[in-house]
């Protein structure tokens, strides 16, 4: 059933909640919608294609990622044996390897995967926006959802949340296509796509239990022994799934390291005064991750879009969105997952923005009758992504300098030179050097057979203490030859 007919206007207008004094609102014919909701996802789509274009530098985590893809093998890779303190599901990381295989292990090739999941997750969003609640919510669903600074950043990077946020979405939409109108078809199709998703995308695990959950209610309602089957099948499926990532890659790829970077994205139990401040903060910063730079703002139309989505007969979608969330906040709260403001949170957008959209006409209509200034305010607030993301076209993100000073390095060296850098990134932009460049890691630094050394030091701190770094890395009676300052990084020769 199209939005238009599901909602019919006595229905989701809810006079009653709204006051008499209607907000004036400019109808568009159903061909209308259709083609602003195309816009927009043009509009999307020109986004990702352009940061996609533009071949970012390369940062820390995504080099160590596409390292591991181009040098483990498949089996190693499938079972989580990642090097560099990373992790990322099985199938994602096999998907990597072998686009560097057919494509070669450039930046713009290992990305490709990334930017598709985007593009495609953002052609079946609009879908089930207009699917699942009005034109006019569609609209703002996937205006949102095209300028998101983070899905468009996810976009144009070598990891996985970009296909976190398309799992997100293909389960969302399931229930929208067609042919899948029955609660037995639906969980079929889960169940089938349930191995691909969850071996992609670490999140699917919450994005499957959450189903689980919500479809129990309907499932006990019905007495049909075929629709039992299909959630026995899909349960099933999920388990088995989940319990060999817990018990292979998760556990393989689980560090402590890795767990230092979340931990303050989670409770902590052992100052009780924090706590009230965190599970207010988190939830805001969840929203904020979806839609910057004022996601916050998103989280006050969550409750009426889910009193709309309700009455239109959401209950089942609903209970979806809701517990595959609070799955994340549980898992956190035993310290297992991170919840807030982080990217492996992304996979929380799709819900957020569907939802928030879906109460954008009832608050705007309950805030009008109240103050025309205020409600202005809001529709500006709400335009806000979109004028940020535009800025981004012009005042893109910050690189760091590191390619620059790679090309640089490359063009002055001798072949005998030994290089010597303290990122993974420059590990992976000076790949083909082989054995010329040593990362400043735990390894010991080999000596020099030249007489020159080049040491590459990229860090968030002044160009005088990058070069104090530098210096503890050579050898006594070496003297500072040359230097040449990039963006965070420095670069200085050394000669004896």
């Amino acid at each position: 059933m199209s939005a238009v007919g599901k909602y019919s206007e006595p229905r989701y207008a809810l006079h009653g909640l709204l006051g008499r004094e209607r907000m004036p609102v400019f109808p568009l014919s159903q061909r209308s919608n259709r083609l602003l909701l195309l816009f927009l996802v043009v509009v999307g789509l020109t986004l990702r294609a352009y940061h996609f274009g533009r071949d970012r530098a390369v940062w820390h985590d995504e080099a160590g990622l596409l390292l591991t893809a181009s040098t483990r093998s498949y089996s190693d890779l499938f079972l989580g044996r990642l090097d560099y303190h990373q992790a990322a599901p099985p199938l994602y990381v096999c998907t990597l390897k072998t686009t560097g295989m057919l494509l070669g292990d450039g930046s713009l090739a290992l990305r490709l995967p990334s930017f598709l999941a985007s593009c495609a997750a953002l052609g079946l969003f609009a879908f089930t926006a207009w699917r699942t609640i009005t034109p006019g919510s569609a609209a703002w669903a996937t205006l949102w959802f095209a300028v998101s600074e983070q899905l468009l950043w996810h976009a144009s990077e070598a990891k996985v949340y970009s296909v976190d946020v398309l799992a997100a979405v293909a389960v969302l939409a399931i229930p929208s296509c067609r042919g899948l109108g029955t609660t037995r078809n639906q969980l079929l199709a889960y169940a089938l796509l349930a191995p691909i998703l969850m071996l992609s995308s670490y999140p699917a695990s919450f994005l499957f239990a959450g189903l689980l959950l919500a479809y129990l209610p309907e499932v006990f309602k019905r007495s049909e022994s075929s629709t039992r089957l299909a959630y026995a099948a899909l349960a099933t499926m999920t388990a088995t799934i989940l319990l060999w990532l817990v018990k292979v890659p998760i556990r393989a790829q689980h560090d402590a390291e890795i767990h230092s970077c979340w931990v303050a994205m989670m409770p902590n139990w052992h100052e009780p005064s924090t706590l009230p401040l965190w599970f207010i903060a988190s939830p805001f910063e969840v929203c904020r991750y979806s839609c910057k730079p004022l996601g916050q703002f998103l989280a006050f139309f969550l409750v009426p879009g889910l009193f709309v989505l309700r009455r239109g007969g959401e209950q089942t979608r609903i209970r979806f969105m809701a517990a595959s969330i609070f799955l994340a906040l549980a898992a956190a709260c035993c310290h297992l997952y991170p919840f807030g403001g982080a990217r492996i949170m992304a996979y929380a957008a799709p819900s957020i923005l569907l939802v928030a959209a879906a109460g954008v006409p009832v608050a705007l209509q309950w805030v009008w009758s109240r103050s025309r200034m205020a409600c202005v305010a809001s529709v500006v607030l709400l335009l806000v992504p979109a004028a940020a993301s535009l800025l981004l076209t012009v005042y893109t993100w910050t690189d760091v300098g590191i390619p620059d000073a790679v090309a640089y390095v490359e063009d002055q060296r001798s072949s005998e030179d030994l290089i010597v850098g303290n990122d993974v990134t420059h590990q992976y932009y000076f790949r083909r050097l082989g054995s010329a460049f040593h990362l400043l890691d735990e390894s010991p630094v080999p000596a020099p057979t030249s007489d020159r050394l080049w040491v590459v030091m990229t860090a968030s701190l002044s160009q005088a203490e990058r070069e104090e770094m530098a210096a503890r890395f050579v050898p006594p009676g070496w003297r500072l030859c040359r230097e040449r300052e990039f963006m965070f990084t420095t670069v200085v020769l050394f000669s004896r």
